[in-house]
């Protein structure tokens, strides 16, 4: 039974909406003791109801609800207004707009909202006093020399170990590229960082990491350069940060704005600025029921990048230039003083004295020459920098609550049982490159056994978020790495507006935000079922949904549900998930294969994942897998245009080998113990024989259908029937191009379940026929075969389809929930754009920016556009499309042996949210060969709710 709520004076009848008229009507702007005014008025009126309902009026009571009675949300609130004049900065002008449209709110209130909105922290006992010298930091009297401090360092071997709370399910997010210094929102609960650690919080992460944290310019002015520098900066000078000998000359400066005046900041007041961003960012505001609290309860790793270690390296220099600075100064005056007194001795004929006098001055002129910066020994440099990296680190951590720099550059972590490298670029230079780069060298890595489970690269202008697998095989086993970009933590739709004016794109942030791939967000990296799964991107403006409310604070305070909502579900947001199983190759040699000790049979990716989902009976009566959609966009078959039969299997064995194979086995056999013993040796060659009957392959290409008729399709259609009652339930909508066209058929039309054709079918039969119009038909027969689909012969050929444009599988259509988002689809066999062998898709997504939109229906669309063909799980999201590409179900061959990475095997899962790209992380899901592998012969449960959670 649900507890009643218990009332409170504000109950009263009309008492909220009286209150707001008075406030409206100006009383609280004509008294000098405006509560208290508006207390007597609410008592002296509501004096009667309130005591017939047993309550009162208290003035605590009333201050507590004042701020909700002033400001107000939506289209005509105050609330709302006020945001837009402190989003683009609380100018002079601009609040005394907003003062004259709202007169009823006291000036004090509203300064006191202003600095709620933007933040605020105790800056004073931060600020610097002055240094001499040029960009030098530190507290009073400089950089201090730092005892026994070390550079926080670590490798493959000794990374930095966090302990999740639950070793089989974690998830932290990276927070990469904030830049804090840019231009930003001015509203602090819209900025994205804020946002990026409330969702983090939201969402259970065991923690958060944070890199490339600042953006601030140490060169020298250069001309024109450094003023466009500039533009792109977002910093308000704070004058309780400035040296007290100049704070009365700024504040006068900043209040008047003279033309011929300009206000000057140190370096070392720039960079305590930035921290206190920081401290603005990563605490609550200091009001009921939030107190200044964390805005994320959990631990924060630090690791500093390019931009930091430029800051830091700058400030060492400085240190340099000045020490040496001052003591030219001090050696000049000698000089001149000892000139002084040899004019002294000479004149008075002391020529003793005038000879010491001489030879003096000719040791400092000497001394003049070697007090220079280049001539400063390599110690001292390293030690000024050892130096200014413990004042910067310590300052980061006094900033940031529960925070700790555990990195200068890449910085390996092991995460429970999983290793993550952030690799960190040495430039900063805005390119689609970051993936292919890093990815180029890591086979060198995987020799020397020193690969991570997962390498992020953290850059601090990357223009999207964007992955890919690879091969990290060892002891004759195989092993895979993910790898994958984290996005820049910015407000791009913001920043193309406020920097939309400058025309020469000097600073990398201008360059990044308006290229036309630029997407900004945050990464979220999980273990689901103690499976790692591809990092997963989290767009700003799914950030804001997820964030904390109010409402979600808990008893005394708490935040009372990150610790509630298990690290696996995604509150508020459900998913359209789609299935890729591409480039199947039934009949090839090298299809990648494991043993299945439950069917006592070798199963492929795909049969493998049904019989997974089966085995947790997903396929039974009243229960429905949570798939919604399915392709295989390439290569069911293998053909045999490439000559496959000349090219047999490392592991085949001649006849005369299983022959004699067969008979010490029969020999052993006869010879057994007991019936159990003779039955395992039989078990065991019964699987060696399949074994080798599977590297044969079929070289017949009618062999190889027959043989997709059997193991694909007749043994997995219930897995085929399941995804059609996943989408009926869900009421799944799938519209092709001749329902925009107003066509009657159009063969490019998507289906709930699309079969491909590959390449390897239509070579070998001279493009005279497509293989996925006979898989497509045999599965709508057997789906025939049940009850509720007997006579449903229109509506099979609506949800099963083989689209082709020609004899390639093309596809273009849409597919929403009921009442949800429309996404827009683009299926294909292979990409359009060639192929980047380290980041498969990057070539791809620069094609599509110059196609256009030559499906005529998908543009507004955020498109789904899928691939096969080059056997590598790859992954990219830009502002209108994101691009993904199955991994096979092959392993490398022959072919592959010329030089190519070994193929990355497994089938892949993609969570759509059905609100949108905005609606929630984009989910990438990939099950691939070591760990299908391993699920499968522990025979332990897999829970598919967390690994596919909330589907629609």
């Amino acid at each position: 039974m649900a507890k009643e709520k218990k009332l409170t004076v504000w109950d009263t009848p009309r008492l909220r909406e009286r209150a707001k008229e008075l406030i409206r009507d100006g009383l609280l702007v004509k008294e000098k003791n405006p509560e208290n005014a508006l207390h007597k008025a609410l008592c002296d009126e509501f004096k009667g109801v309130m005591k017939e309902r047993g309550v009162t009026l208290s003035i605590e009571a009333l201050e507590e609800e004042l701020p909700a009675l002033i400001w107000t949300e939506g289209k005509t609130g105050t609330l709302t207004a006020l945001k837009a004049v402190v989003r683009k900065g609380g100018t002079r002008g601009r609040l005394e707009d907003f003062q004259s449209a709202h007169s009823h709110i006291p000036l004090a209130m509203v300064e006191q909202r202003v600095r709620d909105l933007s933040g605020m922290t105790k800056v004073e006992a931060h600020a610097p006093r002055l240094l001499h010298g040029i960009n030098r930091i530190g507290g009073e009297g400089g950089i201090k020399r730092v005892e026994d401090f070390e550079i926080p360092t670590t490798s493959p071997g000794n990374p930095f170990v966090v302990t999740p709370k639950n070793a089989q399910h974690w998830r932290f997010t990276v927070i990469n590229g904030a830049n804090i210094g840019v231009k930003h929102v001015r509203v602090m609960e819209d900025n994205p960082v804020r946002q990026a650690l409330s969702t983090a919080e939201r969402l259970g992460c065991d923690t958060v990491f944070l890199t490339n944290l600042l953006d601030l310019d140490m060169t020298k002015a250069s001309g024109p350069l450094k003023a466009l520098r500039a533009l792109t900066s977002g910093r308000n000078v704070n004058v309780a940060l400035l040296d007290p000998s100049y704070r009365d000359e700024a504040t006068r400066i900043l209040n008047t704005l003279p033309d011929d005046e300009v206000i000057y900041e140190t370096a070392n007041e720039v960079f305590e600025d930035l921290l206190t961003g920081w401290e603005k960012i990563t605490h609550l505001p200091k009001r009921k029921p939030f107190e200044g609290r964390p805005e994320f309860s959990g631990n924060a790793y630090i690791v500093l990048g390019r931009k930091e270690e430029d800051f830091i390296v700058a400030a060492a220099y400085w240190e340099i230039r000045y020490a040496t600075i001052k003591r030219q100064q001090e050696n000049e005056m000698a000089i001149k003083t000892a000139r002084s007194a040899l004019a002294r001795a000479e004149k008075s004929g002391d020529s003793s004295e005038a000879k010491r006098l001489t030879k003096e001055i000719e040791r400092l002129a000497k001394l003049k020459a070697r007090f220079a910066t280049t001539a400063v020994r390599a110690q001292d440099f390293h030690r000024k920098y050892m130096a200014v990296l413990a004042y910067v680190i310590r300052r980061f951590e006094q900033s940031i609550p529960n925070c700790k720099v555990i990195g200068v550059g890449t910085t390996h972590v092991a995460f429970g049982t999983k290793t993550i490298e952030f690799s960190i670029p040495d430039h900063v230079k805005v390119s689609d490159m970051l993936l292919s780069n890093r990815v180029g060298y890591h086979g060198a890595q995987t020799l020397r056994k020193e690969l991570a489970d997962a390498v992020i690269v953290c850059h601090p202008y990357p223009l999207n978020a964007r992955l890919t697998a690879r091969e990290r095989d060892a002891e004759g086993k195989r092993g895979h790495s993910y790898f994958a970009v984290a996005p820049m933590c910015v407000d791009g739709k913001f920043l193309r507006e406020e920097l939309k004016h400058i025309i020469r794109k000097v600073h990398p942030v201008n360059k990044a935000v308006f290229n036309e791939q630029f997407q900004p967000g945050v990464l979220l990296v999980e273990c689901v079922n103690g499976v790692l799964v591809p990092p997963e991107p989290i767009s700003i403006a799914a950030l804001d949904k997820f964030r904390m409310r109010t409402k979600d604070f808990g008893e005394g305070g708490t935040w009372g549900i990150r610790n509630a909502i298990p690290p696996v579900s995604f509150p508020g947001t459900r998913y359209i998930w789609y299935f890729i199983a591409t480039d199947i190759h039934i009949g090839s040699r090298n299809r990648a294969i494991v043993w299945c000790p439950e069917t006592d049979s070798y199963l492929g990716m795909f049969e493998a994942v049904c019989h997974l989902m089966r085995r947790e009976g997903l396929f039974k009566e009243g229960k429905m897998p949570p798939v919604h959609m399915f392709s295989s966009n390439d290569d069911v078959t293998q053909g045999n245009h490439f000559e496959t039969h000349l090219q047999p299997n490392v592991h085949e064995l001649s006849r005369t080998q299983i022959e004699d194979l067969w008979r010490e086995k029969m020999d052993l056999a006869k010879r057994a113990h007991s019936k159990a013993d003779a039955l395992q040796i039989f078990a065991d060659m019964r699987e060696l024989v399949l074994y080798q009957m599977e590297i044969r392959g079929l070289d017949w290409t009618q062999q190889q259908v027959l043989e997709v008729f059997e193991r694909l399709i007749e043994q997995n259609i219930d897995m085929y029937r399941g995804i059609l009652r996943r989408a009926a339930h869900a009421k799944l909508k799938v519209r092709g191009v001749s329902s925009f066209a107003g066509v009657p058929f159009d063969s490019r039309d998507p289906g709930v379940i699309n079969i491909g054709t590959g390449n390897h079918f239509v070579k070998t039969i001279d493009r005279r026929m497509a293989e996925g119009p006979l898989y497509a038909d045999k599965i709508r027969t057997l789906l025939r075969t049940y009850p509720e689909l007997n006579d449903r012969g229109d509506l099979l050929r609506e949800l099963v389809k083989a689209p082709l444009d020609g004899s390639r599988f093309i596809s273009y259509g849409t597919v929403k929930v009921n009442g949800g988002y429309e996404w827009g689809l683009d299926m294909r066999d292979t990409p359009t754009g060639g192929v980047d062998w380290s980041d498969p898709l990057r070539p791809t997504v620069a094609k599509e920016m110059r196609r256009g939109n030559p499906s005529r229906i998908l543009e507004g669309k955020m498109i789904v556009r899928t691939y096969g063909d080059k056997h590598f799980l790859s992954f990219i999201m830009t502002p209108g499309a994101i691009f993904l590409m199955g991994p096979p179900g092959t392993h490398t061959d022959v072919y592959g042996e010329h030089g190519f990475p070994p193929n990355n095997t497994g089938v892949v899962f993609l969570g759509l949210p059905v609100d949108g790209p905005d609606g929630g992380p984009i989910l990438v899901r990939a099950l691939l060969y070591d760990d299908v592998k391993r699920i499968i012969e522990s025979r332990k449960s897999f829970d598919w709710e967390k690994f596919l959670p909330n589907p629609a």
